[in-house]
């Protein structure tokens, strides 16, 4: 998750701030525990009323970014 404040900005006036994705940050836990990145559509979403939406899309294959050791058999 990556989160970032601007204060007070006046009508008309432009700030620009800088938020840090990671792959983690938009990876799934699944199942097992393990922390996956899927596929699909996701959605960057500013402000609590939505006010700005970047849409984008990760194309491929599921990839494992972090697992837990297998127990053995």
């Amino acid at each position: 998750m990556a989160y970032t404040r601007l204060h007070d900005i006046a009508a008309g006036e432009k700030r620009s701030g800088e938020l840090s994705l990671t792959l983690g940050n938009l990876g799934r836990v699944n199942e097992d525990g393990e922390l996956v990145l899927y596929p699909g559509s996701y959605s960057l979403v500013l402000d609590v009323d939505s006010k700005a939406t970047w849409n984008f899309t990760l194309t491929g294959e599921s990839k494992l970014l972090d697992g837990w050791p297998k127990a053995p058999e």
